[in-house]
């Protein structure tokens, strides 16, 4: 969202004095519908234990449209066998249409899904130890034949656990688990012609460590980033990052991004998700087992991946020895704000455990710290998830539960709830007053954030901040007249 700044007439001593302080740590605005299921198989068939997307990177959100992809195993409903599957919702993720087969192979594993800004759907997924690429440009209705991109046919080494980047310039970046080398390593390959022709296979990551759970992520600018969990030693599993600067045709940085516990005791970090930001911000989320449990942990970049911030615990429980955060994180960026979804246990602030189910918080803008969490939806045995948002904010979770098979745990299925956020309510207080109109006044014409996420203050969702949705909110809060937009 670009803020515009007006050369209205506004008495900047007055607006100031009103702004008052923003909350050390403000309740989160987003409230979850119920969860609905995606997949069409009923309870006792399907099973998603072959899914797995490196990075979490299985749904996404543009308008009023959510699209998942995920990857199941069928027994009698109709196509029976391993698939990759795709499922699309035009009404912000309340109910979903047919589910659609992705692969053209005879089977298909592990997908990983990005849509551009024109709504072109990229797939990458895994069969029989290579990696398959295909796409789709009518919404999602129909898939192009796979387009195998692994250099060598007939490698006889097993490439799997793709994670894929797209950009703005049609340009198509895929990453996976690479056994041609011993030990394993991260190895890419990069199309820019929009997923029509792929080039060489490239390692990104160093060779000489055994190298696996990752993610990829790439801006306009020719940057490609790629981070992995990397064993150095048996206790001594950290996050490395390299950078490309080149459109992936060579990984020159090399950094690390999580850091060692004060005692410089084992670290294991698993399961990260990468989210790019602006003018070279760069985040990553993982979990982390420092400590007796996984826990999840956040660390942050402003130099385009060079260094990391000192890494910071971002989940809620009050004894990291008691209940494993798991699931994997999901992160993404979204107008100056990082969000992010992860399974286990929910805990509450100053409250004891109330249900196992997905976490969503996010980090407001120009602050070191998330705000309190939402519990997304109570479901229990989250084995994986992913978190997209749309442009006006409007957030959307999807995962895998076994709550249908509870007790044998073989059978997942894939779920998702849609989280919706008030608008003009600035500073979280969960009213429509004053104060709200003077961060508001604040955010037009002086450029200062609120501790809310932009756009609840894009009263008109022109994804513009101007005195327009300063009159929206005078019309909210005093007259009580709803904004034009959700």
């Amino acid at each position: 969202m670009s803020i515009k700044k007006s050369t209205a007439a506004v008495t900047v001593g007055v607006v100031l004095l009103l702004s008052g302080v923003a909350l050390a740590q403000p309740p989160n605005p987003y409230t979850f519908s119920p969860a609905v299921q995606i997949t069409e198989v009923p309870p006792e068939d399907g099973t998603s234990t072959f899914f797995f997307s490196s990075g979490q990177h299985f749904t996404a959100f543009r308008g009023d449209t959510v699209y998942v992809i995920w990857a199941e195993s069928r027994s009698f409903t109709p196509p029976t066998g391993n698939h990759v599957f795709f499922a699309k919702s035009t009404d912000k993720g309340k109910t979903f249409g047919a589910n659609v087969r992705v692969n053209s192979t005879a089977a298909g594993f592990n997908p990983s899904m990005r849509v551009d800004t024109g709504g072109i759907i990229y797939v990458a997924y895994e069969r029989q130890g290579n990696i398959f690429f295909t796409k789709s440009t009518d919404g999602g209705n129909t898939f192009i034949p796979a387009l195998q991109v692994v250099d060598s046919v007939g490698l006889p080494y097993t490439q799997e656990l793709p994670s894929m980047a797209v950009n703005n310039k049609g340009q198509v970046f895929i990453a996976w688990v690479d056994k041609r080398t011993n030990p394993q390593t991260i190895f890419t390959v990069a199309s820019y012609d929009s997923g029509k022709t792929f080039g060489s296979n490239r390692r990104a990551s160093d060779s000489g460590f055994y190298a696996y759970s990752f993610d990829i992520a790439a801006d306009d600018s020719g940057r490609i980033y790629v981070v992995w969990s990397e064993a150095v030693t048996q206790l001594n599993l950290p996050l490395r990052l390299a950078r490309s600067d080149d459109s992936g045709e060579t990984f020159s940085l090399r950094t690390t991004v999580s850091d060692l516990p004060l005692d410089s005791g084992q670290v294991f970090a698993l399961e990260p998700s990468i989210a790019l930001g602006e003018k070279g911000s760069i985040a990553a989320a993982w979990e982390d087992k420092r400590f007796s449990q996984y826990t999840i942990h956040f660390s942050n970049s402003q130099d385009y991946g060079q260094t990391f911030s000192p890494s910071a615990r971002v989940d809620d429980d009050p004894d990291p020895a008691c209940c494993p955060q798991t699931g994997g994180p999901s992160l993404v960026w979204r107008n100056g704000t990082f969000f992010l979804a992860f399974g286990g246990v929910f805990f509450a602030p100053g409250d004891s455990a109330i249900s196992s189910g997905v976490t969503f918080k996010y980090r407001p803008a120009d602050s070191d710290s998330f705000v309190a969490p939402v519990n997304a939806s109570a479901a229990h045995g989250v084995v994986a998830l992913s978190v997209a948002l749309n442009e006006r904010g409007e957030s959307f979770v999807a995962w895998t539960d076994n709550r249908h098979d509870p007790f044998f745990s073989e059978r997942y299925h894939i779920f998702g709830a849609s989280g919706q956020i008030r608008k003009g309510d600035l500073n979280l207080d969960g009213l429509l007053t004053v104060a709200d109109v003077v961060l508001e006044l604040n955010a037009v014409f002086l450029e200062q954030l609120p501790p809310a996420p932009v756009e609840i203050a894009d009263g008109n969702c022109d994804l513009k901040l101007t005195a327009a949705d300063v009159v929206l909110l005078l019309r909210a809060t005093f007259l009580e007249e709803p904004f034009p937009c959700s």
